[in-house]
């Protein structure tokens, strides 16, 4: 699973090369009436697999940018999340992650991000996968200076595979 060891190998890169954390606490105002979209306990992040660091930027208005280099952009979180990262390969985006402490939000929490996902067997139902989307997601913990976090990340298998 080329895909999965990738989002792992992103996440974990991004945690050591830069972890500056300050957030905000506030509700999110999502609608929630459609149960067949997403629920965001934080704010949503771009996955518009293909876009280019321009594009990303545009749509991360009002979020402070702490760390760009060829291949990732960083940004500090405006809610519930830390930081928002994303990795990008030729200028294109191909995966994102989302890092909330956990004693903000809980797994089944995050878990309302994949509604419209299928569950990966095999993974504990913390891999999910959108065949129409493209894009599989996992749910991580990971511990940082005693502190857990959630690592919530998609990547976009199509370009991830070729």
């Amino acid at each position: 699973m080329k895909y999965l060891s990738t989002i792992v190998c992103y996440c974990n890169a991004v945690i050591l090369s830069i972890f500056v954390l300050t957030s905000c606490e506030s509700k999110n105002d999502d609608d929630i009436s459609n149960k067949e979209m997403p629920i965001y306990v934080y704010n949503a992040p771009c996955i518009t697999w293909g876009a280019s660091k321009t594009f990303v930027k545009k749509q991360m208005d009002g979020f402070k940018l702490l760390h760009e280099d060829e291949h990732t952009l960083i940004y500090n979180g405006n809610q519930t999340e830390d930081l928002i990262s994303y990795g990008f390969d030729s200028n294109k985006l191909f995966v994102t992650n989302v890092f909330i402490q956990c004693e903000k939000a809980t797994t089944e929490d995050i878990k309302q991000s994949f509604i419209g996902y299928l569950p990966q067997v095999g993974y504990n139902e913390t891999t999910y996968l959108n065949e129409e989307k493209e894009t599989i997601g996992e749910i991580t913990t990971i511990e940082k200076d005693g502190i857990n976090y959630h690592c919530i990340s998609w990547c976009n298998f199509e370009l991830v595979i070729d």
